[in-house]
């Protein structure tokens, strides 16, 4: 996961940043998606964090190949865990490291 924060496109990463700050986000969201191919498609990130409760569903249309969804972090706890795993550094993304 380090490693794919890390090499996420500067506007991934400023979506992150975005939803750092409380902000909402607008995201492909689609079924199916596999483990293997989230390192490969950015997107694909966003349907696991999804899935896995790291973000919230504000609003979702159906859109080919999946829906579009309007992402916030759910609350302030999982936003406590992302803001321990993620930091700024200027205006790029960080990982900070497991010590």
């Amino acid at each position: 996961m380090n490693q794919l924060m890390l090499s996420l496109s500067d506007e991934k990463q400023q979506d992150l940043i975005s939803l750092l700050r409380g902000e909402s986000i607008s995201a492909m969201i689609r079924e199916g998606i596999i483990y293997d191919e989230i390192g490969n498609d950015e997107d694909a990130l966003y349907t696991m964090l999804l899935t896995t409760g790291y973000l919230t569903p504000i609003s979702c249309e159906k859109a080919f190949g999946g829906y579009w969804c309007e992402l916030v972090i759910p609350n302030r706890e999982i936003q406590k865990v992302w803001k321990y795993g993620i930091s700024f550094c200027g205006k790029k993304i960080c990982v900070k490291q497991a010590e």
